[in-house]
């Protein structure tokens, strides 16, 4: 990587944008005179030199909700089209912006920018080499960080590396955690990072605590804020419901090492509480109307929707998806997860898959490390 060289990284999720952002800390760590430039979240905006936009609220699940972010999505192809116009840039560093992707790439192309995709759509879960081959054509180099991501582009490119998933570096290990004193079992509730998600599934997990509750007085609930952003609009519906629940901003690593199960949004705080091995209740669901284009215009049929079942192949935790997400599911969801018998299964199977996808470490530092080799 030459001196000088200058970097646009755009983290079009809030877990892209976590996942970035230490990317960031390694690229300058290596090389203190490079500049960056980034469009994301808080997370990468404290590790560059000058940051553009938070555009990481506009994630969105299905059509509908990529159609209501569409004037914040504005904005930021302004921004990045007077950026692209009016700064040199050497490459781009583009990660998880799964709807935007190639119009980004069509702007970029103006100037000749070279692309790295970092965390690529789901497309390989999908199957859908056609997908995929725009993601190919679009990028100079792809960053998988999942095994089997890397198996399925390397069968189509040879434009792939794989270094491991990032979250072995992130995440501080079990065993330099504070335990938390607890009377009774753990629940930890994690409704997600997008607007969409807090709207699907928020109600039915409060709605689930006094179930749970009844069944044992010493339950302890905590609700945890994956951005500030949320935080009025989950108060209000925590006062709403007059339910007993604690809020949390952050903390995310003490509370799913201490919890006895999780309540979550499928996404990436599956992995992380994969890592902590914590028995978990996935919830999963799509729009009316996104559901029906994914089921009956793509045809998307996978087996499994959340990261832990897809990537071991089997079901590891429990999912509620569409129709099934409901107080009583979850509630009962979380008892059999509670269960003595049921949670010493789910904790193996926990640790297996734990084992297999934080196997590699230093992965940030090997990311860089190659990046730099193939520059020079």
């Amino acid at each position: 990587m030459r001196q000088t060289e200058t970097i646009l990284m755009i983290a079009g999720e809030k877990s892209a944008d976590m996942l970035m952002a230490p990317l960031a800390q390694q690229l300058k760590t290596t090389d203190p005179s490079c500049r960056i430039i980034g469009i994301g979240g808080q997370h990468l905006k404290g590790c560059v030199d000058e940051f553009l936009l938070d555009i990481t609220h506009t994630s969105a699940i299905g059509i509908q909700g990529m159609l209501q972010q569409w004037s914040t999505l504005r904005r930021f192809y302004r921004i990045l089209k007077q950026s692209v116009s009016e700064t040199h840039i050497d490459r781009v560093i583009l990660a998880d912006f799964q709807h935007q992707n190639i119009r980004i790439a069509k702007i970029l192309a103006q100037k000749a920018i070279p692309i790295i995709s970092f965390i690529t759509p789901n497309f390989w879960i999908w199957g859908s080499q056609k997908q995929a081959q725009k993601v190919i054509d679009i990028s100079d180099k792809i960053i998988a960080i999942f095994e089997q991501e890397y198996q399925f582009y390397k069968q189509l490119c040879d434009k792939v590396m794989y270094c491991g998933h990032p979250l072995a570096d992130i995440l501080p290990p079990k065993a330099n955690i504070e335990s938390i004193h607890k009377q009774g079992p753990l629940i930890a509730l994690f409704p997600g990072s997008r607007q969409q998600e807090i709207q699907f599934y928020l109600s039915a997990m409060l709605d689930a605590i006094p179930k749970l509750r009844a069944d044992n007085a010493h339950y302890r609930f905590v609700l945890v804020l994956s951005d500030p952003y949320f935080s009025h609009q989950i108060q209000k519906r925590v006062t709403q419901k007059g339910v007993q629940v604690e809020i949390h901003e952050g903390k995310s690593p003490e509370i799913l090492a201490n919890a006895d199960c999780v309540i979550c949004a499928s996404g990436t705080v599956t992995l992380e509480a994969i890592f902590y091995e914590t028995p978990m209740v996935v919830l999963a669901a799509l729009s009316k109307v996104s559901y029906w284009v994914a089921k009956y215009i793509l045809r998307i049929k996978l087996p499994y929707v959340s990261l832990p079942n897809i990537l071991a192949g089997k079901e590891v935790v429990k999912e509620l998806v569409q129709a099934e997400i409901s107080a009583d599911r979850i509630a009962h969801e979380v008892r059999q997860c509670l269960s003595d018998d049921q949670k010493a299964i789910k904790l193996t199977a926990a640790h297996q898959l734990s084992q297999h996808l934080f196997k590699e470490p230093f992965v940030y530092q090997n990311i860089v490390e190659l990046l730099m080799s193939e520059s020079s």
